[in-house]
């Protein structure tokens, strides 16, 4: 009987504990846990190339379907850290159709922000200004853990080095003709508007760190809310060394895995003064 009790009250004191481990992570309204709620339709364009049509020239013929293969990432760390780095993440701007037009490329921006929860404050580091063209490449190196430089030699790329970013926790930020501006999170995007979903994620395949990030300026209030207008092809990029940051469930199940550890190694310790006894 001795051993039960312990049991049941080291599974009562366990059943308490996961929950404070879940509502740490929680201290700050409305954390930005680093997912989206996927997959989400996508309708077909009236100018431009399909979602569908952008993977296949991307990243191969029917290897990666525009609906099913949507990943609920919101949130990089970037896989390639110096010193050991011999490629930084690199950025190439594949499509851009924005305003339905897929030549008008003179009032987008697109680049990084890092924050940890809505309310902010939120950090930006502008990549795209406007007048670049698909086609167009930037690369990113961390000099730090906050501080990345974004450098380029194609027209219409911002250089320069931004503070703030964190290489192990960034997400990546739209905006068409001054609208609001547009995240991959979810939870940082107006309510006001057919979607929250302003990007689409994609992986080349399970384990890589080459993703194709697609936006869509209908996301934003301020455009036309119009059915059948959510392509996704207003602004399309590829990045390569990036990788998703880990839920927040990841550190929960370990902060309750190392609970049980301790509980388990108490009860040991107490059996083992009992016979010493």
């Amino acid at each position: 009987m001795l051993s039960l009790n312990i049991s049941k009250r080291a599974l009562t004191a366990l059943a308490m504990a996961v929950p404070l481990v879940c509502a740490s992570g929680l201290a700050v309204a409305d954390p930005i846990t680093g997912t989206n709620t996927r997959p989400v339709p996508i309708d077909a364009p009236s100018v431009g190339p399909s979602m569908q049509q952008m993977l296949d020239s991307t990243f191969g013929a029917g290897l990666v379907n525009a609906v099913t293969d949507q990943s609920n990432a919101a949130m990089w760390a970037t896989s390639a850290l110096p010193p050991a780095a011999t490629v930084a993440p690199h950025l190439s701007f594949e499509y851009l159709c924005a305003g339905s037009d897929c030549s008008s490329t003179n009032f987008q921006t697109f680049g990084l922000f890092s924050a940890t929860d809505t309310s902010g404050p939120i950090s930006i580091a502008p990549i795209f200004n406007g007048p670049a063209v698909a086609g167009a490449n930037a690369f990113l190196n961390w000099t730090d853990a906050d501080t990345v430089q974004i450098t380029s030699l194609s027209p219409g790329v911002t250089s320069g080095t931004f503070n703030g970013i964190s290489r192990d926790h960034f997400g990546f930020y739209y905006q068409y003709e001054g609208d609001t501006r547009l995240y991959s999170y979810d939870g940082l995007n107006p309510t006001g508007s057919q979607t929250q979903a302003a990007m689409l994620a994609y992986q080349r395949a399970p384990g890589s760190d080459t993703w194709l990030l697609a936006f869509d300026a209908n996301a934003s209030p301020f455009q036309s809310q119009a059915a059948g207008t959510l392509d996704y092809n207003d602004m399309v990029v590829k990045i390569e060394s990036i990788t998703p940051v880990p839920e927040p469930e990841t550190y929960a199940m370990l902060g309750a895995g190392l609970l049980l550890m301790g509980f388990v190694a108490r009860r040991r310790q107490k059996r083992s003064d009992l016979l010493a006894a």
